[in-house]
């Protein structure tokens, strides 16, 4: 069935099979409508709405396409070229090249609620400046790429399920592919089961908005030899970079470039937001960011993070990136991943003042910057803040940064203070699988009594509400814990002041009565520093 030009055509209750070129292919006209077909089997495209054609409304079809097609070019199910205003829904597409395929500047196309099977190359594409588009509730059930976009702007994909990424060994074997020069687009409320290679990979794209993103990474698949990406990991649930192979012959670019055989150079991917992911597997990695100065995260104050390359078992974490790296700005990979369980836990027998359990586990080989785990000790860590901290490294290697998380603000039931200290570092050497460690890496825990002492009245204390006929009262009270401490009392609000001295000249009572010093010396004291009175100290 050919169309050009002609307005307001139905094409309803149809049945198309073995056509040796298009079987429905409509171009330049308005308000077309192709409902309830079955169309298999043609060696052209199945559905193509062409040039210029406006509100292509393609739903409830069935087509099948040629399950032993291997050319790309062709066997396609739905194919939208320089449109504008289609709607495509509620159609059940099976073993085609591409299922549903979008280019050439076409616009403002809604993509719902539609069933697709065993995809051969990619399920879903939407490519060549084509823009304004929503891709909503579809299930894609076996397939190459789940959802690839490429070249488009203002795209919105949700509610989308995207199982099997993992037909086609010679690809991408990745549930949504975000490829070069995509701008705005938001990701949400997607699952993603069983892929290949990556959940979601966005490269050389900006302004992506990734939000409550499901993962399940049930199996690791061979990929063929015939394709390499050197950095990529099967098993990453999110992976934002822009990939280059191999290294530059110009040594006056970089010096270093020549002792290297691959490499990533991060060239137009900034500004990329990624919030509330879930990822279930018993494989490694979940998240890599390209660029480490500009990542600010907000996490979950019941988890810990430490760097150390562990493999999860499953996790769901509620975690913020964002990557605001400018154009051309070379910067290290930085991947997160999320694990239950420290892998070398420090015990502590005891919880009193500054307890340390120090430990140093050199010799690690990971290819991570930063690690999250629960580490609770039976204690309830109420919030956190973070002070980022960089060290230098060697020649022609890249700044390194790290955190340092203090907890703080503890509740007084089951407080503790916790403060992990990551003072060493791996740089990468000659090859991406070669690690040079610059200084062991060196651990510190540092638990803090927050339990208030007992404070009891004891005699001669009068008992309370009792009546006497002295003049005058005599207080007594008695205090005991199992750490140092001291106490005082603050009798019918008698206190003018409590200034103890450690460094200032504070009124620790709250009253506001300060004092101010001049010229005053410290010594060491029990409690920290305290002032000097005497020459000696």
């Amino acid at each position: 069935i050919s169309s050009i030009g002609y307005d307001n055509l139905k094409i309803i209750n149809c049945n198309i099979s073995n056509y040796a070129g298009n079987a429905i292919f409509l171009e330049s006209g308005t308000g077309f409508n192709i409902s309830y077909n079955n169309v298999s089997n043609s060696n052209g495209n199945h559905i193509t709405c062409g040039w210029d054609a406006v509100n292509c409304n393609v739903n409830h079809n069935n087509v099948y396409c040629n399950a032993n097609s291997t050319d790309i070019s062709k066997n396609f199910g739905i194919i939208f070229s320089h449109q504008t205003g289609s709607i495509v829904e509620y159609n059940n597409i099976y073993d085609c090249q591409r299922a549903i395929y979008y280019q050439d500047h076409s616009t403002n196309s809604n993509i719902n609620n539609n069933y697709i099977k065993n995809g051969k190359f990619r399920a879903i594409t939407i490519t060549e400046n084509s823009s304004n588009s929503i891709i909503d509730s579809n299930y894609i059930d076996g397939t190459d790429t789940g959802i690839h976009i490429h070249n488009v702007f203002n795209v919105t994909v949700s509610n989308n399920v995207i199982h099997n990424v993992t037909l086609n060994t010679d690809h991408y074997l990745t549930g949504i592919y975000i490829r070069r020069n995509s701008t705005n687009i938001i990701l949400q409320n997607n699952t993603i089961d069983e892929y290949g290679r990556w959940g979601i990979m966005v490269q050389q794209s900006s302004f992506v908005e990734i939000y409550n993103t499901t993962c399940n990474q049930k199996n690791i698949y061979e990929l063929n030899s015939s394709i390499t990406f050197t950095w990529y990991d099967p098993s990453a649930c999110i992976f934002v970079a822009e990939i280059q192979i191999g290294h530059t012959s110009d040594v006056n670019e970089d010096p270093c470039e020549d002792n290297r055989t691959n490499f990533i150079h991060d060239y137009y991917s900034y500004n990329i937001t990624i919030r509330n992911v879930t990822y279930n597997s018993n494989v490694q990695t979940i998240l890599r960011l390209q660029g480490t100065e500009n990542i600010t995260h907000d996490l979950d104050p019941s988890t810990y993070w430490y760097r150390k390359f562990q493999a999860p078992t499953s996790f769901i974490d509620a975690s913020e990136f964002y990557n605001n790296n400018e154009f051309d700005e070379l910067s290290t990979v930085v991947m997160v991943k999320w694990e239950l369980t420290p892998p070398y836990p420090p015990t502590a027998t005891a919880i009193v003042n500054n307890f340390y359990v120090t430990y140093n586990s050199a010799g690690w080989s990971d290819k991570i910057a930063w690690l999250k785990f629960n580490y609770t000790m039976s204690k309830t860590m109420m919030s956190f803040t973070h002070v980022n901290r960089t060290w230098g490294s060697e020649p022609c290697f890249p700044d390194h940064s790290n955190y340092e998380l203090k907890l703080f603000n503890l509740s007084l039931a089951y407080p503790y203070n916790d403060i992990y200290n990551q003072t060493g570092g791996k740089l990468i050497a000659s090859n991406v699988d070669t690690y040079t460690s610059i200084i062991p890496p060196n651990h510190e825990i540092r638990v803090g009594d927050y339990t208030p002492p007992s404070i009891n009245f004891v005699f001669p204390t009068p008992d309370d509400n009792n009546e006497t006929m002295n003049n005058h009262v005599v207080i007594n009270i008695s205090s005991s814990d199992g750490n140092e401490h001291y106490t005082f009392l603050d009798w019918n609000r008698s206190l003018v002041g409590w200034w103890r001295f450690e460094e200032n000249a504070s009124d620790e009572s709250g009253y506001g009565n300060d004092g101010t010093t001049t010229g005053v010396s410290y010594t060491t004291g029990k409690f920290g520093k305290a002032f000097v009175f005497d020459v000696d100290g």
